[in-house]
């Protein structure tokens, strides 16, 4: 192939990877609402701190919960760790319910879906509001922002998230982004 035609095929290759992505995704979430989580089947949990007294659901604030047990057979079809299983199913939960224009971003392929599941990942324990905020001021942005900014954001609170969305905000309104 010459140049021209090899930047052709890893354009295209990766329309391809992208797709497979989101079709992960997408098959996760709706193995999530096939299995709600009821008084009989219990809930899908990370495992709790010994401090609280429930553990935490799969998705963060405001996603359905699902049910115990859902996540081994995910796994065990992708040929990948509950754990793996577990973080794929949150990620599809909180894109749907916690950050709708990221999620609309990545359904479009217009970002990668590894910075769609990091952003999910990153505002997790936020509730949904703060992951609402972050969501509107990140998701025009994520075809820009790079893995540094999106693990060093520290997203986990103690102020970081507010001082960060200030940031962006302040950027965005001088015309910086």
């Amino acid at each position: 192939l010459g140049p021209d035609a090899l930047l052709a095929a890893l354009k295209d290759a990766e329309v391809r990877r992208r797709q497979a992505e989101l079709d992960q995704l997408q098959l996760a979430y709706q193995w999530c609402l096939l299995h709600p989580a009821t008084p009989d089947t219990g809930t899908a949990t990370w495992g709790g701190d010994p401090h609280l007294d429930t553990d935490e659901s799969l998705g963060g604030d405001g996603t359905p919960a699902v049910a115990a047990f859902a996540p081994e057979p995910l796994g065990l079809a992708l040929g990948v760790p509950t754990t793996t299983a577990m973080t794929l199913m949150a990620d599809a939960l909180d894109l749907v319910h916690r950050l709708p224009h990221t999620w609309r971003r990545a359904q479009t392929l217009d970002i990668p879906i590894w910075r769609a599941r990091r952003v999910a990942q990153k505002t997790h324990t936020l509730s949904q509001k703060a992951a609402g905020h972050v969501d509107r001021v990140l998701a025009p942005r994520l075809h820009t922002v790079g893995v540094t900014l999106l693990d060093t954001g520290d997203f986990y609170g103690m102020g970081h998230n507010e001082r960060l969305v200030g940031i962006l905000l302040k950027l965005r309104d001088q015309g910086n982004t």
